[in-house]
Parts: structure tokens; sequence; C-alpha cells
């Protein structure tokens, strides 16, 4: 027999015997889920609220029209019906030409033959909890819309205009439990004689016998004693560390014996065990379903969210799992739009065995508040809050993110073993959690146990999750037909149509500077590295003009006093080593007598050096994570196989600062244009006690001073976060494919397709790429500029700096590749010049087809063979182009 410890005992029996109810917030103690206008998009209901009733959860049906005949419609309009169901909470949207039905739950679900357990559970939901109980930080739970919501009979429905909410309460509303925390021994073998099979065997796992006459010292039957008196008359079975779902299972179990509260209540006396009302986990919040002339909007109303925050905290809500899913048919065209990178097809037919069964992306990428090692093995970021759907029907839809995207994942499920079905959705994680060891609170001293820390409060981030599915005509319902739709949102948010955006171009980016160690008197002092003085960058771009390349971006990183290796201050400083003022004049003369676009770039998020007299104190100013230590991002370096020191995250409490400093001395030179770098790439929260900020609250100081500082500035940045879209004109390191998880059937330019005509868009460097060649094709591909980042001299010292991944980057050795890609990328596109990319499709494996608005279409070809189909022929490793017709 198990024997616990006496402090285990203990332990054990303070959470089954109920933790102090306590006092329950406001608005779950009223009995409401927030006010009705608290962030709802529903407003003046058609029909008052009902209340829904208790119900097995079952989704059995032949067909989606059999689902639709046992639902209510609640609106319609000229191209979609609303429908609801007031037994099951499911929602699905008719569209009226096709017929098509999409759903938020697989109307067969239930008849998945994969569909148990959790599975089944998310299968049969609309809304999946995860939540900690504050005062046990052990474990993540969850609770389920179907299980701890609609079979509970707690929820209702209000019929709107436009609409229809719901109203939920998720996990058993409060009151006494049917789980008797203990029995006697008679007792609870009576009660297991009367169930069989599987029943029987969990009750005999969630009940462990105690008797005084184990083996226990007196000090544990003391324990033992006073946590259960009755167990002097005889042994004890007492229920140890129940989760949510086994104590709703046992509490199943009883209630088909016809066991009562009652019943319980006199168990509890014959041990001498005293029932306190106990709190149970349970989370109240409306979910609106808004009809729109594109097809459906889904809200959760921050403001009524609810629950007791003194006993738990909810961490995330997984928002319609299955919505508009499907099952891989036998030659079938289905696919998920994932948005990996540039973007990935995840192909539902003919899947590797082997693949990823899940994939996840954060949205916007990493938090330097939560994450430190930033690893470009580790996969390529997620630029956009958008995913979607490619049905086999032909139908599809794309979702956006609306509200919410800056706290989001997105997450695609590749069928079995979890169900059959393909299905892409998004994660809101409301408070972050940080899995960490400290000292054990129930066994000896000095031993360690693993712990979550996490965000407190109602929700830490305060603004509604909304989504919005636009359902796509058959046609166009395919990645590119996203993008489309994805630019439309993006047009209506602000991002702009820019003249000139489709030329075409070559990118260079030049390193200015970074520190080495160097020997002085004896001494070893860190000296400034002269790796591509001001004056050479005019060489360089004589040099690349006079062999023909008429249309370059020049982007200066590391051109300040210490380069790469820049202090803490927002003020610029250029530097002596390269030049000084003189000469950084020079260059920005030539660059504009010469039409070159030239772009300084400036960290404002990270700081390389905290020295003294800088402006910045890393324990001031520095951005903290959960745990308290500094956050920052450290980056992966392969010729040592480790990460280099940590670059730390500014608060976001400190930007304006920042930002202001630098703008103001940076206007003394004259130049109008800037890269903000990782503001394009970073979204940065912080959890220091004096200055905490999540990452909504970032965003909301980013735009407000990008929508301060690009009405005098052409701004461009690294990364391309949808926040900056409507201030950029040209994004730098932008991927140009995904992360070739196994699973992923192949990368397309969603991104680019997204904002082209809008901007110009480079690649990452090719020069560090291991097939440069294959680097320029993909540029061609995908209408990226090709970027090379170079040095004019001393590249040799590169190798004593923090930056030795900066390899072959002489410009003497790369002139010609510069130059070979400038020809071959110009001749590739010089047919579209002036027109913006419309669509792309795979043609087969590793040949692709981009298309123009002036009718012309480009073919790349990876393979190794030839491609032919009707008058286009593609050499291997090649492209051809087809010269401008009727537009697609």
């Amino acid at each position: 027999m198990k024997i616990y410890r006496l402090f285990g005992v203990l332990l054990a029996g303070a959470l089954l015997l109920g933790l102090p109810s306590g006092v329950l917030s406001a608005e779950n103690a009223a009995g409401e889920a927030g006010t009705p206008d608290g962030g709802a998009m529903l407003q003046n209901p058609a029909a008052p609220e009902q209340k829904g009733e208790a119900a097995a959860v079952d989704f059995s049906y032949a067909s989606p029209e059999e689902m639709l005949q046992g639902m209510n419609l609640a609106c319609e309009n000229d191209e979609f019906a609303l429908y609801y169901s007031r037994q099951n909470m499911a929602v699905a949207l008719l569209e009226k030409d096709s017929a098509r039905v999409y759903s938020t739950n697989p109307y067969h679900a239930s008849l998945d033959a994969d569909s148990v357990g959790n599975t089944e559970k998310a299968l049969e939901s609309q809304a999946v909890l995860t939540y900690i109980d504050v005062n046990e930080r052990q474990q993540i739970l969850e609770l389920y819309s179907s299980s701890d919501c609609v079979e509970l009979g707690q929820f209702s429905y209000t019929e709107y205009a436009d609409g229809v909410m719901f109203s939920l309460s998720v996990g058993k509303d409060a009151g006494e439990r049917l789980v008797p925390p203990a029995m006697t021994e008679a007792r609870f073998e009576e009660i297991v004689s009367q169930l069989e099979g599987r029943p029987a065997r969990r009750m005999g796992i969630f009940y462990t016998r105690y008797s005084l006459e184990d083996e226990l010292s007196e000090e544990e039957k003391a324990a033992l004693v006073s946590q259960y008196p009755g167990i002097q008359n005889g042994a004890v079975y007492v229920a140890l560390d129940l989760s949510e779902r086994e104590s709703s299972e046992v509490e199943g179990y009883l209630k088909e014996l016809g066991y009562t509260v009652e019943d319980m209540r006199r168990d509890m006396e014959e041990i001498g065990v005293q029932l306190e009302e106990t709190s149970f986990p349970n989370f109240r919040f409306h979910l609106e379903y808004i009809l729109t002339e594109d097809g459906l909007t889904v809200n959760i109303p921050n403001d009524s969210i609810s629950y007791d925050v003194e006993n738990y905290q909810l961490l995330s809500v997984r928002l319609l799992p299955f919505f508009g899913c499907d099952e891989p048919v036998p030659g079938g065209e289905g696919y998920l739009f994932f948005p990996d990178g540039s973007g990935s097809v995840i192909e539902m037919d003919g899947q590797d065995e082997k693949r990823r069964r899940l994939m996840t992306t954060a949205v916007y990428g990493f938090d330097a508040g939560d994450e430190l090692a930033v690893d470009a093995r580790a996969g390529e970021p997620c630029y956009v809050p958008v995913f979607g759907v490619h049905r086999n029907d032909r139908g599809g839809f794309v979702a956006v993110i609306e509200s919410g995207d800056e706290v989001a994942s997105i997450t695609a499920q590749l069928g079995e073993p979890n169900g059959s079905f393909y299905t892409v959705y998004s994660t809101f994680t409301l408070a972050n959690e940080k899995h960490v060891e400290r000292d054990s609170k129930v066994s000896s001293l000095g031993s360690k146990q693993m712990v979550y820390l996490f965000e407190t409060g109602r929700t830490p981030y305060s603004g509604n999750l909304t989504i919005s599915y636009h359902i796509l005509p058959e046609g166009d319902s395919g990645y590119s037909g996203m993008a489309a739709r994805y630019r439309e949102y993006l047009l209506s948010q602000g991002m702009t149509e820019k003249a000139g955006a489709e030329s075409l171009e070559a990118a260079v980016e030049t390193i200015g500077t970074a520190l080495y160690p160097a020997d002085f008197l004896g001494f070893t002092l860190d000296s400034e590295a002269e790796l591509t003085r001001y004056g050479q960058n005019i060489a360089i771009l004589r040099e690349l003009i006079d062999e023909g390349a008429q249309d370059l971006t020049l982007l200066l990183s590391g051109w300040q006093k210490d380069g790469l290796d820049k202090a803490g201050s927002g003020t610029v400083k250029l530097s002596s080593a390269l030049g000084g003022k003189a000469d950084f004049t020079e260059l920005l003369n030539y660059a504009k007598e010469q039409g070159v676009r030239f772009y300084p770039d400036v960290d404002l998020l990270f700081v390389t050096r905290d020295t003294l007299f800088d402006g910045f104190s890393a324990n001031s100013d520095g951005i903290r994570q959960l745990d308290r230590t500094l956050g920052g991002i450290a980056e992966y370096r392969p010729d040592i196989d480790d990460f280099d020191d940590l670059h730390t995250g500014i608060s976001p409490q400190r930007y304006a600062g920042y930002f202001r400093s630098f703008f103001n001395s940076f206007s003394k030179y004259g130049v109008s244009s800037v890269s903000l770098g990782t503001v394009g790439s970073y979204l940065n929260s912080d959890y220091s006690r004096k200055h905490t900020a999540n990452r909504g609250e970032t965003r909301e100081i980013l735009e407000a001073l990008l929508q301060e500082y690009s009405r005098d500035y052409d701004l461009a940045f690294s990364g391309a976060n949808a926040y900056v879209l409507p201030y950029a004109s040209r994004l730098n390191e932008i991927s140009m494919t995904d992360s070739n998880y196994l699973g992923e059937s192949y990368p397309v330019p969603f991104v680019q397709l997204a904002v082209s005509g809008c901007m110009s868009v480079q690649s990452p460097a090719i020069n560090l790429e291991e097939d440069m060649d294959r680097q320029i094709l993909r540029c061609i591909e995908t209408r990226t500029a090709p970027k090379f980042v170079v040095c004019y001299d001393n590249t040799e010292l590169l190798k004593q700096t923090d930056y030795s991944r900066y390899y072959s980057v002489r410009f003497s050795v790369q002139k010609e590749h510069i130059l070979d890609a400038y020809r071959q990328y110009t001749q590739a596109l010089g047919p579209t010049e002036g027109s913006r990319m419309t669509a792309h499709e795979q043609l087969a494996d590793g040949v692709f087809v981009s298309f123009y608005e002036n009718g012309a279409k480009v073919y790349v070809n990876y393979n190794d063979a030839e491609y032919q189909s009707g008058d286009v022929t593609v050499a291997p490793h090649s492209y051809a182009v087809t010269a401008p017709s009727a537009p697609r």
C-alpha cells in the first residue's frame, strides 16, 4: 500500500476539505458576467434572455443540413444565415449561394473513432479555458464549454438583430460538490460494490486506504487522527489530489447511484469531518456571434469575464478550436493556411505519419519579457494574426484576429491521433505563466519543486478577444484569396498604397563597427573595429552603380560610436573611428545625388551594454520576467554552439524618452529616413514592480510613437509585425519561407502578397545562407528584394567580436554576387515593374507561378528536372517569365 508522509497527508486534507471560499469578485458574487455592454459588439437584444438546460453534448448528425434542422435561425442577410443551437451552444453559418455550412463544431464530431477524452471535449466545445489554482501552483488545468458548461446547464442565450450571444458559466457553480473527501472502509466498499468495470476501477484509483495499523510514525498517526477522527474506529478511504475533471468523474458515478448531499454529510459525520462550502473553479463570460457581410465575427468582451480571483487565475482561452475544419479526402485539395514565416500550406491528404501533429506559433514572435534565447533554428516568426482553411469542397475562409492579437498564438492541428479533423485556431493568453524551481513547501528543508509563477488579476490583458471569419467565394478560397482579403483589411486599418513600392531594387547592409579586445600597454581594452567607414560606403555604392546597379537601398548597421555594441543612450553619437560628422554628411549627400535610399538602423528596444553615465540602468530601466530576472534576448552563435550575452530589453514605459532622445539628435543630420529595426519584430512585456506593461500596453505605446514620428520620417523595420504596417515604407529581414516543419507542405508568400504595392520587402542576408542561388530564386518567386550584408575592411576582426555569425561578408568577395543577384532579380521581374503581385500558385512539387496585376506571370522551378506545361518551359533551378497580357 502507498504510504504518504505526514506533511503530504496534511496538505492533502486541506485540499480535499476545500479551500476557504473567501470573498468572490463583485461580478461573481452578483451572479453576473460583467456588464452587457462592456466591450460588447452586440447591442439591443431582439428577444429576452433564455436559460439553457443541462443535456449531454452529442454531434452525431448525418450531414450539416441535418444539424441545421435542429438549430434556430438567429438572423440573416443577403449572403449568409446564422443559426445556433439551444442545446449544445453550437453556431453555424450558412452560405446561401453555395449552401456550404461553416460550423463551430463538426456536425459528426461524436462519430469520430479518434474522438475520445480531451479531444472529444474540445471537438464538442466552443471554448477551452486553462487556469491555475492560486493556492496550489503545481498544475495547469483545463475546462471545456461542453462538459463543464453545457452538460451542467450553466448557460443562457440572447438573440439580437445581427447575431446571438451566449452567457457561459464554465466550471461547476459555487456550492457543495458531491465528492466526499473521505469515507469509512465499509461505506467505500458498499459504494464500489454497486459499480462495475471502469467506474469501480477508477474509484479504486481516486481513493487511498489509510489505517492506524499501517507502518506509520506516532507523529503521522496523530496527524491522521486530527484530520479524520473516525479512523480510530477503523480504516478510512481518502481522495488525494483530485483534479477538476477527476472530481467531476467521481461526482458522476455517485449521482448515478442516487448518492445525495445528505448522504455525504452523514458519511462525513461518521468519520468526524465537517464540510465547508468549497470554492470551485468557475469562469463566466459572454460569447458573441455577429453576422457580417463577409461572414462572422466572434467576440468575448473582456469586461464580461469574471471569476473568483482570490483562489483561481484564468490563464488562456482557446476560442472555436474546430470552426470550419475539414477531414482528409483521398486526392482532395483541402489544406490549412498557417502563418509561419512568409506563410505555409499544410495539405490534408497524403501526410507523412511522422509529421508534427500540432504546430503552434506566437503572433508577433518572441516576447523578451518571457523568452531569453532567440535561436534561428527554432523556426520562422509569425508576422500576421491570420489563419485559414481551404476546404475540400472548394469553400474556405480566412480568419483575422482583430483584437487580442498581441497575446494570441495560432495552432494547426493535423488530424489523427487527435481526432480526424484538420483545423487551425487561436489561443489567447490573458495571464502569462512561467514554470520555475523553488524551495518545496511540503518536503524536507532545502529540497526543490517546480511551480508556476503567473500574472495575477482578473485579466491582466484588458482587450477584447475578437476574430473575424471572412468566407471566401469558390475560386478565391485559396491562400491567394486569403491574402487579398487580408490586404483589404490592412488598407482599412491604415496601410496605404505607395507610388514606387513595386520598383525593383537590391539592398546592401553595411556593418560600421563593433567592439573587440585590443592590447594597449599590456592592458586589454575594448576598441572599435573599423569594418566599414562612412566614406567606404560611398566606395561600395560607387562600385555597384558603375557596374549597372541603378536601384539600391543602403542600410547602415553599427554606424554609431561602439557600433553593434552601442550603450544605452538614445542620443546619436557618431563614431570618430568611422570618420565623424563630415564623412557621414558626405555619405548622405552622395546617396541623395545617386538616388540611393538611405536608412541608418537604430535599436530603441534593446541595449547591448549597460555602461556608466549612458542614461540607462538595467536595474531601473530594464524589463523583468515573472521571476524578476532581467529580460532580453541572447542570440544563438553557431561558431560556439551557444548563446551570446544578454541584450537587455528596455522597459516599454521608457520608450517615449528613448525615441525622443534619438529623434531630437538625429534631426540635426538632415536624414529623413531611418530603420527602427526591432520595433517590427519584438513586442515585449515587462513584469517589473515599478513599470509593469503587458504586450497590449506595449503595442499601444509603440503605435502612438510610430504615429508621431512617421509624420516626418520615412520608416523601415526589420520584421513585418502587423501593427507597424500602417507606418512602414520598407520591410527588412522578411522571411521567404516557412519553418519546414515535418507536416508543412510548402511555403507561400502570403505576407508579400498582402503588402504588395504598399511597401518594399527585403530578404534576410542571402550571402549568409548555404545556397545563395536558391535564395535568389526565392526572391524572384516572392518578389522580395535580395539583400546582402557586407563589411569593406578588417573582416578578420569580426572573429574577435560577439558577431562572428557574420561570415563571408567582405565586400570585395561579395560584390559580384550582389551584382549577379541584382541582374537576375531585375531581369526576371522587369516585365512586372510598376505592377503589384496579386496571386501565387503551386503548379507541381517545387514549381510555382506568381501573377501580377498587369498580366505578367513569373515561373520558378526548384527541381533538378525541366518543367513544361503548354507553351511554358522552365529549366531546372531557374525561372521563366511570360509577358504582360490580360490581368488575372
